[in-house]
């Protein structure tokens, strides 16, 4: 399956933030292939790498798109995202019946940066007309284009 066909899907099932996942297990892959094999050696930048973000992506999927940024590994591509960098937790009084939710924690990116309503800004933004036109995705389209070198790379770097 090539990379058009592969984001199409997820596209269509509507589950970006597993593209995520799939990356992050594709670098790892890599690296257990580079310790087998030490002989077969892949240079960290010689793989793309874009995540699309959009308003949607929050919590866990903005902490690896966030940590992929600040290391230079990966392009953000989209809109901005949502804007949670807290945990809580939910309390529950004695007696009463209520109950509250306590922050125990905030995420921040490698370098430091809070994500908390904020959220995480693209190397490439790309504006999605409301409602956009049935069958297309310009966040998509502009990360194949990425992907592929037809467009610019502006943001992308390798990874030292």
């Amino acid at each position: 399956m090539n990379a058009r066909k592969f984001l199409a899907e997820l596209q269509r099932r509507n589950v970006y933030k597993v593209a995520v996942a799939y990356a992050v297990v594709s670098w790892l892959l890599i690296q257990i292939a580079t310790q087998i094999f030490p002989f077969f050696e892949i240079p960290s930048w010689a793989v793309r790498l874009v995540v699309l973000i959009d308003h949607g992506s929050a919590s866990a999927s903005e902490i690896v798109a966030g940590a992929l940024q600040d290391r230079g590994r990966a392009t953000l591509i989209g809109e901005t995202s949502y804007g949670k960098g807290t945990v809580q937790q939910w309390q529950e009084l004695t007696g009463n019946g209520g109950a509250f939710k306590l922050t125990v924690a905030r995420w921040l990116t490698p370098n430091g940066h809070s994500i908390h309503q904020k959220g995480l800004t693209p190397d490439i933004p790309v504006t999605v007309p409301s409602p956009a036109p049935a069958g297309t995705d310009p966040v998509l389209d502009r990360a194949v284009d990425v992907l592929t070198g037809t467009g610019s790379s502006v943001g992308w770097q390798a990874a030292a």
